[in-house]
Protein backbone atom coordinates (compact mmCIF):
# COMPACT_ATOMS: atom_id res chain seq x y z
CA UNK A 1 0.00 0.00 0.00
CA UNK A 2 1.19 3.85 0.41
CA UNK A 3 3.58 4.73 -2.65
CA UNK A 4 5.46 1.04 -2.40
CA UNK A 5 3.47 -0.67 -5.02
CA UNK A 6 4.05 2.29 -7.76
CA UNK A 7 7.93 2.41 -7.17
CA UNK A 8 7.85 -1.11 -6.95
CA UNK A 9 6.08 -0.64 -10.64
CA UNK A 10 8.66 1.80 -11.95
CA UNK A 11 11.36 -0.57 -11.11
CA UNK A 12 9.83 -3.58 -13.20
CA UNK A 13 10.27 -0.97 -16.15
CA UNK A 14 13.07 -0.04 -15.97
CA UNK A 15 14.34 -3.94 -16.19
CA UNK A 16 13.57 -3.61 -20.00
CA UNK A 17 11.27 -6.36 -20.40
CA UNK A 18 9.20 -5.36 -23.86
CA UNK A 19 6.72 -7.72 -22.18
CA UNK A 20 6.51 -6.24 -19.15
CA UNK A 21 4.11 -3.37 -19.98
CA UNK A 22 1.71 -6.16 -21.05
CA UNK A 23 1.83 -8.08 -17.61
CA UNK A 24 1.26 -4.98 -15.69
CA UNK A 25 -1.74 -4.09 -17.89
CA UNK A 26 -3.25 -7.38 -17.12
CA UNK A 27 -2.38 -6.96 -13.32
CA UNK A 28 -4.10 -3.96 -13.53
CA UNK A 29 -7.30 -5.40 -15.00
CA UNK A 30 -6.64 -8.08 -11.82
CA UNK A 31 -6.50 -5.97 -9.65
CA UNK A 32 -9.85 -4.40 -10.61
CA UNK A 33 -11.77 -7.75 -10.91
CA UNK A 34 -11.00 -8.19 -7.25
CA UNK A 35 -12.02 -4.53 -6.60
CA UNK A 36 -8.14 -3.70 -5.47
CA UNK A 37 -9.03 -0.50 -6.49
CA UNK A 38 -6.27 1.53 -4.70
CA UNK A 39 -3.09 -1.64 -5.66
CA UNK A 40 -4.31 -1.25 -9.05
CA UNK A 41 -4.40 2.80 -9.18
CA UNK A 42 -0.81 2.41 -7.83
CA UNK A 43 0.05 0.23 -11.13
CA UNK A 44 -1.89 2.11 -13.34
CA UNK A 45 0.19 5.43 -12.13
CA UNK A 46 3.20 3.63 -12.40
CA UNK A 47 2.25 2.48 -15.95
CA UNK A 48 1.76 5.76 -16.44
CA UNK A 49 5.46 6.89 -16.39
CA UNK A 50 6.32 4.19 -18.77
CA UNK A 51 5.38 5.53 -21.79
CA UNK A 52 4.60 3.97 -25.29
CA UNK A 53 1.11 3.47 -27.14
CA UNK A 54 0.70 0.53 -24.92
CA UNK A 55 0.70 1.98 -21.55
CA UNK A 56 -1.40 5.04 -23.41
CA UNK A 57 -3.96 3.01 -24.77
CA UNK A 58 -4.62 1.38 -21.39
CA UNK A 59 -4.63 5.21 -19.46
CA UNK A 60 -7.60 6.08 -22.12
CA UNK A 61 -9.19 2.54 -21.31
CA UNK A 62 -9.17 3.63 -17.80
CA UNK A 63 -10.74 6.92 -18.42
CA UNK A 64 -14.40 5.07 -19.13
CA UNK A 65 -14.01 2.61 -15.64
CA UNK A 66 -17.17 2.97 -14.06
CA UNK A 67 -16.61 1.49 -10.65
CA UNK A 68 -14.10 3.43 -8.91
CA UNK A 69 -13.47 7.50 -9.61
CA UNK A 70 -10.03 7.34 -8.35
CA UNK A 71 -9.29 4.81 -11.37
CA UNK A 72 -10.43 7.43 -14.06
CA UNK A 73 -8.69 10.16 -12.10
CA UNK A 74 -5.39 8.41 -12.25
CA UNK A 75 -5.58 7.49 -15.12
CA UNK A 76 -6.45 11.31 -16.64
CA UNK A 77 -3.23 12.68 -14.30
CA UNK A 78 -1.25 9.94 -16.31
CA UNK A 79 -2.66 11.05 -19.46
CA UNK A 80 -2.11 14.68 -18.46
CA UNK A 81 2.01 13.85 -17.35
CA UNK A 82 2.95 11.56 -19.73
CA UNK A 83 0.54 11.28 -22.46
CA UNK A 84 0.72 12.64 -25.85
CA UNK A 85 -1.52 14.42 -27.83
CA UNK A 86 -2.75 10.96 -29.11
CA UNK A 87 -5.10 10.76 -25.90
CA UNK A 88 -6.90 14.47 -26.58
CA UNK A 89 -9.76 12.93 -28.15
CA UNK A 90 -10.43 10.41 -25.29
CA UNK A 91 -9.47 13.20 -23.28
CA UNK A 92 -12.25 15.61 -24.56
CA UNK A 93 -14.86 12.63 -24.86
CA UNK A 94 -14.73 11.87 -21.07
CA UNK A 95 -15.16 15.77 -20.74
CA UNK A 96 -18.45 15.61 -22.10
CA UNK A 97 -19.87 12.43 -19.80
CA UNK A 98 -17.72 12.87 -16.73
CA UNK A 99 -19.96 13.31 -13.45
CA UNK A 100 -17.67 13.24 -10.73
CA UNK A 101 -15.50 16.12 -9.64
CA UNK A 102 -12.41 14.65 -8.84
CA UNK A 103 -11.47 12.67 -12.42
CA UNK A 104 -13.47 15.51 -14.26
CA UNK A 105 -10.79 18.03 -12.80
CA UNK A 106 -7.85 15.79 -13.79
CA UNK A 107 -9.87 15.40 -17.09
CA UNK A 108 -9.32 19.04 -17.40
CA UNK A 109 -5.85 19.50 -16.31
CA UNK A 110 -4.78 16.64 -18.64
CA UNK A 111 -6.29 18.29 -22.08
CA UNK A 112 -4.30 22.12 -21.03
CA UNK A 113 -1.25 20.08 -20.13
CA UNK A 114 -1.18 18.18 -23.77
CA UNK A 115 -1.84 21.73 -25.35
CA UNK A 116 -5.62 20.75 -25.45
CA UNK A 117 -8.31 24.21 -25.79
CA UNK A 118 -11.60 23.53 -23.66
CA UNK A 119 -14.66 25.40 -24.78
CA UNK A 120 -15.84 28.20 -22.36
CA UNK A 121 -19.22 27.73 -23.06
CA UNK A 122 -18.58 23.95 -21.62
CA UNK A 123 -17.14 25.28 -18.43
CA UNK A 124 -20.02 27.34 -17.99
CA UNK A 125 -22.27 24.68 -18.52
CA UNK A 126 -20.58 22.67 -16.13
CA UNK A 127 -20.70 25.46 -13.47
CA UNK A 128 -24.41 25.25 -13.92
CA UNK A 129 -24.73 21.78 -13.81
CA UNK A 130 -27.32 19.99 -11.39
CA UNK A 131 -24.26 17.64 -10.40
CA UNK A 132 -22.30 18.89 -7.99
CA UNK A 133 -18.80 17.02 -9.48
CA UNK A 134 -19.22 19.15 -12.30
CA UNK A 135 -19.92 22.38 -10.77
CA UNK A 136 -16.59 21.64 -8.51
CA UNK A 137 -14.92 20.69 -11.50
CA UNK A 138 -15.96 23.67 -13.09
CA UNK A 139 -15.11 25.84 -10.16
CA UNK A 140 -11.27 24.44 -10.14
CA UNK A 141 -11.05 25.41 -13.77
CA UNK A 142 -12.42 28.91 -13.46
CA UNK A 143 -9.12 29.05 -10.49
CA UNK A 144 -6.72 27.84 -12.76
CA UNK A 145 -7.74 31.09 -15.34
CA UNK A 146 -8.34 33.45 -12.31
CA UNK A 147 -9.26 36.80 -14.15
CA UNK A 148 -12.13 39.47 -13.48
CA UNK A 149 -14.36 37.13 -15.71
CA UNK A 150 -13.90 33.88 -13.10
CA UNK A 151 -14.28 35.78 -10.24
CA UNK A 152 -17.94 37.43 -11.73
CA UNK A 153 -19.13 33.93 -12.36
CA UNK A 154 -17.37 32.21 -9.33
CA UNK A 155 -19.23 34.99 -6.54
CA UNK A 156 -22.64 33.56 -7.05
CA UNK A 157 -21.84 30.07 -6.67
CA UNK A 158 -21.14 31.27 -2.83
CA UNK A 159 -24.88 30.73 -2.12
CA UNK A 160 -24.64 26.89 -4.18
CA UNK A 161 -26.84 24.87 -2.31
CA UNK A 162 -24.27 22.65 -1.99
CA UNK A 163 -21.87 23.62 1.27
CA UNK A 164 -18.99 21.64 -0.49
CA UNK A 165 -19.43 23.85 -3.23
CA UNK A 166 -19.90 26.74 -1.17
CA UNK A 167 -16.61 25.89 0.76
CA UNK A 168 -14.63 25.48 -2.82
CA UNK A 169 -15.77 28.13 -3.86
CA UNK A 170 -14.78 30.72 -1.39
CA UNK A 171 -11.24 28.65 -1.25
CA UNK A 172 -11.28 29.57 -5.47
CA UNK A 173 -11.89 33.36 -4.91
CA UNK A 174 -8.98 33.47 -1.93
CA UNK A 175 -6.58 31.91 -4.25
CA UNK A 176 -7.31 34.41 -7.26
CA UNK A 177 -6.98 37.26 -4.76
CA UNK A 178 -9.71 39.88 -6.13
CA UNK A 179 -10.42 43.01 -4.19
CA UNK A 180 -14.36 43.05 -5.99
CA UNK A 181 -14.89 39.09 -4.24
CA UNK A 182 -14.38 40.38 -0.74
CA UNK A 183 -17.83 41.76 -0.11
CA UNK A 184 -19.66 38.49 -1.40
CA UNK A 185 -17.13 36.48 1.20
CA UNK A 186 -17.94 39.27 4.31
CA UNK A 187 -21.73 38.63 3.52
CA UNK A 188 -21.91 34.91 3.40
CA UNK A 189 -19.25 34.55 6.25
CA UNK A 190 -22.28 36.49 8.33
CA UNK A 191 -24.33 33.50 7.33
CA UNK A 192 -23.31 30.44 6.47
CA UNK A 193 -23.88 27.56 8.77
CA UNK A 194 -21.77 24.90 7.54
CA UNK A 195 -18.26 23.90 9.25
CA UNK A 196 -16.56 23.38 5.59
CA UNK A 197 -17.69 26.45 3.96
CA UNK A 198 -17.04 28.74 7.08
CA UNK A 199 -13.10 26.81 7.41
CA UNK A 200 -12.60 28.30 3.86
CA UNK A 201 -14.38 31.71 4.18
Amino acid sequence: DGAAPCVFVVRLLELDDPNMTSVLVTASWRLLGFKMYSQASEIIFGLSRSGGMEAENALINWLDYPDAYWVRMTAADGLGNYGGPTALPALYARLQVEKDGYPLSSVYRAIAKLGGNIPFELVLEHLNSPDSGRRYAAIRELTDLGGPRAVDLLVPRLKDPDPYIRGETAHALHTIKDARALPAILNQAWVEEDHYSLFYL
